[in-house]
């Protein structure tokens, strides 16, 4: 059958983050004069060469990566603009504990990456993290019986066979997953293009409300319960972090490919059928809505600024049309935060930029 397309935009209410698992260090990344600049490795070393080839061998032959660091730093300038493929600025916190991490020999990583194509540096938003985050908002929808979640010592595998009943992707006489029958596999989402200067350094706040500091209970086992260590990380978070403006918003496409129009599955992501996504919409605001309201408790012991920002996201989901959504991507989701199978699970702590909640968006169908 003709694949169905739904072009939507998606535009950012807070900050976010999503990486990519690696960090950036004075090898890839200098701060310099409190501008950022993104290494063209290749053309620097190359420029190194240039300028002082002794002075670059006596570093490498020293195998001090801490000095290494800093003659890579030191040398670098901004006029040879071969050396590096991008710039923007930072702020003076940023700066001052970059800085403060090259004297740091047990800081393993400086900058947090978020996630760019390898072919050309550039930023963008994984369509497999919408996709996930819509998912997770079904199971939740399809899971609303506790009884459907199922229990077992192995959660990974406990909690794919859940998905795989709730989605009718089960198959029952072989005992196991039939994969290609997961209807997700006929929805795809792209990727989505970001830019380079809609995205800053920052760092990145982690706060925890008191309750939640000391001991929390294992939710798939009864009673057993897990000491949490109370030591925050003395060398704050440096992380890029994608920047929410109202003008900055990008189009995208959802398209649903229908390719076994009997699977059962897919009606559990579009109710009403694979031309009409409202339904689905409503699903996926329903529950998101629910996860802003499991942190009111939460929020009322932040500082007046952080709760004023935390009523005005929720605030956001009385005045949503039923062609929008408005979901939680990448890092600030917490996994238990966001899993549909503990609903009533709350995280230890939160990450804030600027007293914002990550990784809050809106999309527009």
């Amino acid at each position: 059958m003709k694949p169905i397309k739904f072009p939507f935009r998606i535009s950012p209410i807070t900050p976010f983050h999503i990486g990519n698992g690696t960090e950036y260090d004075p090898l890839t990344l200098i701060i310099k004069d409190k501008v950022a600049y993104f290494i063209n490795q290749i053309e620097y070393i190359r420029f190194l060469l240039a300028k002082d080839k002794k002075a670059l061998e006596r570093q490498l032959e020293g195998s001090n990566i801490k000095q290494i660091h800093k003659f890579f730093s030191a040398a670098f300038d901004p006029e040879a603009k071969d050396t590096y493929f991008f710039s923007y600025p930072v702020k003076n916190d940023v700066y001052e504990t970059y800085i403060k991490r090259m004297d740091n020999i047990q800081s393993q990583g400086f900058v947090q990456a978020f996630i760019r194509s390898t072919l050309n540096m550039q930023p963008y938003i994984p369509g497999s993290s919408i996709k996930g985050a819509i998912r997770t908002a079904v199971l939740s929808n399809l899971c609303s019986d506790k009884n459907k979640i199922l229990q077992d010592r192995d959660t990974d595998k406990a909690d794919r066979k859940t998905q795989a009943i709730l989605l009718e992707y089960w198959n029952r006489e072989r005992n196991t997953a039939d994969i290609p029958s997961d209807p997700f596999k006929f929805v795809k989402f792209e990727d989505i293009p970001w830019k380079n200067e809609w995205i800053r350094i920052f760092l990145v706040e982690i706060t925890t409300p008191p309750e939640a500091a000391g001991i929390r209970k294992n939710p798939f086992q009864g009673g057993y319960q897990t000491k949490e260590s109370k030591r925050e990380p003395k060398i704050p978070i440096l992380m890029e972090v994608a920047l929410s403006r109202n003008e900055w918003v990008v189009d995208s496409e959802l398209t649903v490919l229908v390719m076994d129009k009997y699977n059962s599955g897919l009606k559990k992501i579009l109710p009403s059928g694979p031309n009409d996504i409202k339904p689905l919409l409503k699903i996926v605001n329903d529950y998101y809505k629910k996860q802003i309201d499991k942190e009111s408790e939460y929020y009322k012991s932040m500082n007046p600024s952080a709760q004023k920002n935390y009523e005005t996201i929720k605030g956001l989901f009385q005045s949503v049309k039923d062609n929008e959504c408005i979901i939680k991507l990448g890092m600030g989701t917490g996994q238990n935060y966001c899993s549909y199978a503990v609903m009533n699970y709350q995280p230890k702590s939160r990450k804030m930029v600027n007293n914002l909640p990550m990784g809050w968006m809106r999309l527009t169908f």
